[in-house]
């Protein structure tokens, strides 16, 4: 039962767009170990940034 429970926490996350953060976190550590990555507070809104100037009117 928990294990279910945890794969539905994790899709969940995925689809609300929740663990963007977590994977940056992953990512970044990977492709820049000594670097300091950017706070929570700065990824959402790099990312609200990228998102307005970005737009993507297409269907798909």
């Amino acid at each position: 039962m928990k294990e279910k429970l945890h794969k539905a926490k994790c899709m969940w996350r995925d689809m609300t767009g929740e663990s963007l953060y977590d994977r940056y976190l992953i990512r970044h550590k990977r492709e820049h170990p000594n670097e300091k990555p950017m706070t929570k507070r700065e990824f959402w809104k790099s990312r609200s940034e990228y998102d307005a100037e970005n737009i993507n009117a297409s269907c798909c």
